[in-house]
């Protein structure tokens, strides 16, 4: 059975770097992030270039039942993950008072609970 890394936030910034290294090691990868078309080409661009396999996962882990999903989908594919770059996340700036609750309980959703989830 293959072994997997699977890397959150992968379609931009640490998280792509962070692909991109892994899979000049020959490690098989699993991106997961927002954006399809991103992650699409990646897949191909890794792929091709390293010899590797690699999947992918849309996945907004701002949603609350996003990480529980991400973890369904890995188990009924059989995939086995042996390494997790926890890398989605962000933040807010400015005053505590001014952010909307919105988007604090989103962000708490995404750099915690999802993390922790996974």
């Amino acid at each position: 059975m293959k072994e997997y890394i699977l890397i959150t936030g992968a379609s931009s910034g640490i998280g792509y770097e962070m692909a991109a290294q892994l899979a000049k090691k020959k490690h098989n990868l699993i991106l997961v992030a927002r954006t399809e078309s991103k992650l699409r080409e990646m897949q191909a661009e890794l792929a091709k270039k390293e010899g590797i396999s690699v999947l992918y996962f849309v996945a907004d882990l701002s949603d609350v039942n996003a990480a529980k999903g991400l973890y369904k989908k890995v188990q009924q594919e059989s995939l086995l993950v042996s390494h997790l770059v926890n890398n989605a996340g962000v933040g807010n700036y400015g005053n505590f008072t001014e952010t909307s609750l919105e988007e604090e309980l989103s962000m708490i959703q995404l750099n915690i609970s999802s993390l922790v989830t996974l």
